[in-house]
């Protein structure tokens, strides 16, 4: 039996659904067939010299999982630090989880657990505040368990433990030669694409820098690096994933700013307006059709919130009308190319703030008639001591699994009361769109990251 031993750093919480059980830490389950693609699709173009080593890698092909030709055993012999992670949490929420020695990070990507997340907060009934006094707050300490997944952290000097076990030596030696390429390539657990779970390999000699891995191991590179970090682990992965997050919803979806609450439009929907022959995108085709008949079943008128600073039409002249008239444009699903999502909500002016939200949204549900229900986001954040890494891959254009030229389904419901309703008798489809049949990743985050004059700023390609 032959065995090596792997000691990963870890960079960023990885965020786990068995986050109680004793030595919760990177799960076996979700390494092995990643690395065992990875070998099998890569390795003969890192090691073009390791010609022995080619013989063995047919034993990692991803279609014979049944007969794998090693194990692996995965070990914490330290204590991950717990933290909760949320997309919002109120200041007085975080006051409160401060003086419970409650890690957690704030502003970050949707989890889809925030219900769970506000149950372990209560109004404090000593002192409800009134006035301008602020409301306090109490924990409901016996919700924690309610919430799904935490975040689990090792601190830098906590090396996690990968025991791989195999009776043939030229399996361990090509885990061994592959190990620091492949977890410079993949991230781990829920929300890896945008900074989570984020490891490296300690090697007892580097050879090599994170800067030469990654070279190896993705196509399209930029970087950012930050000159001055918080000492404290929390607050520094709380600026780093914050940024992530920000500069990822610019790139995508546009964003509203904290202060003045202008809107920043999505790079995504400027790189299309502007090409010789302009697309648009899905979501002004939505707001036309609720903007044409903006009442529920029950005859009630219930109208968009606008987003200041962002006029129906981007075309310089101050037109703002949802009305296309004589113009054709060309409508694309095109935020599909960065990955799909289940559906879109929009806010109505029955809203009473973005933080505490009234009962009635607008909610866009998206299913493919091409029986595409996940699609892995091109671009991947990884973080690396103090610098953020986009990275990216071009779209494959193989017909069983691009995302190019398939067809999706918009239908239109209403939320009311925290229930879904279809609105005004819509039982069909709202409209259908493709996505665009060809789209470089390339050029488009050359222009996001640069070209553009709204570009997201401080990413270097290398």
């Amino acid at each position: 039996m032959f065995k090596t031993t792997v000691f990963l750093q870890q960079h960023t919480p990885m965020i786990h659904f068995q986050h109680d059980q004793d030595g919760a830490t990177l799960r076996a389950t979700e390494v092995k067939p990643k690395l065992d693609k990875f070998i099998y699709s890569r390795f003969k173009l890192l090691f073009p010299g390791e010609k022995e080593l080619h013989k063995s890698v047919e034993l990692f092909n991803p279609e014979n999982r049944a007969n794998s030709s090693y194990k692996l055993r995965i070990s914490n012999p330290y204590q991950a630090e717990k933290i909760l992670v949320a997309s919002y949490l109120k200041k007085g929420y975080r006051n409160l989880l401060n003086e419970h020695n409650i890690p957690f990070l704030h502003n970050m990507p949707y989890f889809a657990q925030e219900s769970e997340i506000n149950k372990l907060f209560s109004e404090d009934e000593a002192f409800s505040g009134s006035g301008r006094a602020p409301k306090k707050y109490k924990l409901v300490k016996e919700n924690l368990s309610g919430v799904a997944k935490w975040g689990l952290m090792n601190q830098p000097d906590e090396p996690i433990n990968l025991d791989f076990f195999s009776w043939n030596a030229s399996i361990i030696k090509a885990i061994e030669l592959s190990a620091p390429y492949f977890f410079a390539y993949e991230n781990f657990g829920t929300r890896q694409s945008k900074g989570f779970g984020c490891f490296s390999v300690i090697s007892p000699q580097p050879s090599l820098s994170f800067h030469d891995l990654v070279k190896a191991v993705y196509p399209i590179r930029y970087w950012s690096a930050f000159d001055d970090l918080p000492r404290n682990q929390i607050k520094r992965l709380q600026k780093i994933l914050e940024e992530i997050q920000s500069d990822y919803k610019l790139i995508k979806s546009g964003k509203s700013q904290k202060e003045g609450g202008e809107y920043e439009k999505s790079l995504l929907f400027l790189y299309g307006v502007q090409r010789e022959n302009p697309v648009r995108w899905e979501k002004r085709k939505i707001k036309q059709d609720i903007n044409a008949r903006p009442f529920d079943n029950r005859g009630r008128t219930i109208e968009l919130m606008s987003e200041r600073g962002n006029a129906p039409i981007y075309n310089g002249n101050g037109d703002q009308s949802w009305d296309d008239g004589a113009k054709a444009f060309n409508y694309q699903y095109i935020r599909a190319v960065l990955g799909l999502s289940e559906q879109f909500e929009f806010q109505t002016k029955s809203d009473r703030s973005p933080t505490k939200p009234g009962p009635d949204k607008y909610v866009v549900q998206i299913k493919s008639g091409n029986n595409i229900e996940r699609f892995r986001s091109p671009i991947t954040f990884k973080v690396y001591g103090n610098s953020i890494y986009l990275l990216a891959e071009e779209l494959t254009e193989e017909p069983d699994l691009t995302i190019l030229g398939k067809t999706f389904d918009f239908d239109l419901k209403l939320k009311l009361n925290n229930k879904l309703s279809t609105r005004d008798g819509h039982k069909r489809p709202m409209f259908s769109l493709d996505t665009p049949h060809q789209f470089s990743i390339a050029s488009f985050l050359q222009f996001a990251l640069q070209n553009s004059p709204e570009a997201v700023s401080g990413y270097t390609p290398f």
